[in-house]
């Protein structure tokens, strides 16, 4: 079963192989934990938004390829979570199922995410949904596709990278049980 760890770490130097990050759209500055990790990828998130390739509509996803630093993560995905101001913790279920899927394509056994809303919403509450989301996604997923590709990579690890480590081991155990038993229940079908 999945490996969740909780690591307490910039998200610059959380040395990720995959890092999912959720960005608002027109929201002026980024924040400053995702400003700093765009600094330290040489301001590859800034080029997307101002380029307009990425806007942070909600259903949006980049995955962007860092240059190689010595413990920043390799590939950061982009998660569009619409308006800062809208923002609900279904919107950020949905945004993580659709990474976590993105992310298994990317065959490196793991994902890391930061809490996607920020301060928007209560920590723990984000918590539980990236957990519960990404067990959700990936397993559904798996029942969907008659065969899998030989190459296939499972996700094993999943990371909820957090600057402080704000004791979230009740939400990530809360995540897990929700996710599995929701699994549990459609295999029951």
């Amino acid at each position: 079963s999945m490996e969740i760890y909780v690591k307490p770490s910039s998200l610059a130097a959380c040395g990720e192989a995959v890092l999912a990050v959720g960005v608002f759209e027109s929201a002026g500055d980024l924040p400053s934990a995702v400003s700093d990790l765009d600094e330290s990828i040489g301001g590859l998130v800034s080029r997307v938004l101002s380029d307009g390739d990425f806007r942070g509509k909600p259903k949006e996803m980049s995955v962007l390829y860092a240059p190689a630093t010595e413990n920043g993560p390799q590939r950061v995905i982009l998660l569009g979570l619409g308006k800062r101001e809208d923002v609900t913790i279904e919107a950020v279920r949905k945004a993580v199922g659709e990474a976590a899927v993105r992310a298994r394509g990317l065959r490196v056994g793991s994902v890391a995410f930061a809490l996607p809303a920020g301060d928007a919403l209560p920590v723990a509450d984000q918590a539980k949904a990236v957990v519960e989301a990404s067990l959700m996604a990936l397993y559904q997923d798996d029942r969907y596709r008659s065969e899998k590709p030989e190459d296939a990579v499972p996700v094993e690890r999943l990371t909820l990278v957090v600057e402080e480590d704000g004791d979230l081991g009740t939400a990530v155990a809360q995540g897990r049980i929700a996710g599995e038993c929701a699994n549990f229940c459609r295999d029951l079908q």
